[in-house]
């Protein structure tokens, strides 16, 4: 399938994987299903696909799935500086200090330190800008406003790349004097690597939406820590300040191991502000019905194809215990011969 929306002239990296099956295996009700054993030994094994970039190159890549959907968008951080973008943000979230740790109940993703900066709509009716950002004071505050630059440039990418995905991200106002505080994003969870760099372990973040993108990067001076979406098996590199929109509530991810000084952050809009579009704006949920519609569908075959496949299993066992192994007929000095009159005598034929 041609790409016709290619604005930047990305590079393109075609996937046998199809975007609408990662949507069909969706579930917002659980967080870490278990990976198929046979993915595990290829991941061991190092058969994922690496895909590098030059530090120096400005060049986009798309990855694409077998259906022509975007499974996954990188920008590399020197099209962000060649732009005038800053991206140098780790001094400003090592000033960030927390005071007091709230226990976090979704999926475990490791070691780091996760503060929501946000307007969202977890505990209540109404949107709220996120406790921790409260908490967390001027410094959360100094970050989200030297942060603006870096969200605004690539809302823009994400707005030629997806435009369909960018409206429907923008297309209902927040509450008043509530405003998106990542750009077309709603805002950001902010991963701080305390006494380690920040490295995820397997998860999906089921918190939000499969059908948009979220965008992550990084900031420090490391090495490692490339970006795995397992189902693609693909293990991205991601520098420091680079941008990956992908995914994230649709597909498994972790990081490799990671050395040096690490902090990620993750742009993102959760799911319960679309349900609030819906409850405050009468929001079409077209999109929501009819994944759930295909998704039965989807399970009834897959069903259908698991019971088939162990009735298969079952005849070709009971056939196997049948089996009786066949009598060899004697043979002679000379050839063949017969079996006649008692038991035991023969004739030479």
């Amino acid at each position: 399938m041609i790409i016709t929306n290619n604005p930047y002239n990305a590079r393109i990296i075609d996937l046998p994987l199809a975007v609408g099956k990662l949507r069909l295996k969706y579930s917002s009700r659980s967080t870490v299903e278990t990976i198929p054993e046979a993915l595990k030994r290829k991941h061991d094994n190092g058969q994922f696909l690496r895909i590098f970039h030059d530090s120096e190159s400005t060049e986009h890549t798309l990855i694409r799935g077998s259906d022509g959907g975007i499974i996954a968008y990188h920008v590399p951080s020197a099209y962000l500086r060649q732009h005038g973008v800053n991206t140098d943000l780790y001094d400003t979230i090592e000033r960030i200090h927390v005071k007091s740790l709230r226990q976090h109940k979704g999926a475990y993703r490791g070691e780091a330190v996760s503060r929501h900066y946000l307007p969202w709509c977890c505990y209540r009716k109404q949107p709220s800008i996120s406790t921790e950002y409260m908490a967390d004071g001027k410094p959360a505050q100094k970050f989200m406003e030297e942060s603006q630059g870096l969200w605004e440039k690539a809302s823009e990418i994400f707005q030629g790349v997806l435009p369909g995905k960018w409206r429907r991200l923008t297309e209902y106002p927040y509450p008043k004097g509530m405003q998106r505080m990542a750009g077309v994003w709603s805002g950001c969870a902010l991963n701080i690597g305390s006494q380690s760099p920040v490295q995820t372990v397997v998860h999906r973040d089921v918190g939000e939406s499969p059908f948009e993108y979220s965008c992550l990067t990084a900031f420090g001076d490391f090495q490692g820590a490339d970006v795995e979406l397992w189902e693609a098996e693909v293990s991205i590199e991601l520098r420091p300040a680079d941008l990956l929109l992908f995914l994230d509530a649709c597909i498994h991810h972790s990081n490799t191991v990671v050395t040096g000084l690490r902090h990620s952050c993750v742009a993102f809009t959760p799911k319960n502000m679309y349900d609030w579009f819906v409850r405050e704006y009468s929001a079409s949920k077209e999109l929501e019905i009819s994944l759930r519609e295909r998704r039965k569908i989807f399970q009834k075959n897959r069903k259908k194809t698991t019971e088939s496949k162990k009735e298969k299993l079952e005849h070709v066992q009971q056939n196997a215990a049948g089996r009786t192994k066949k009598k060899r007929r004697p043979r002679g000095r000379t050839g063949k011969r017969r079996l006649d009159g008692e038991k035991g005598e023969s004739k030479t034929l």
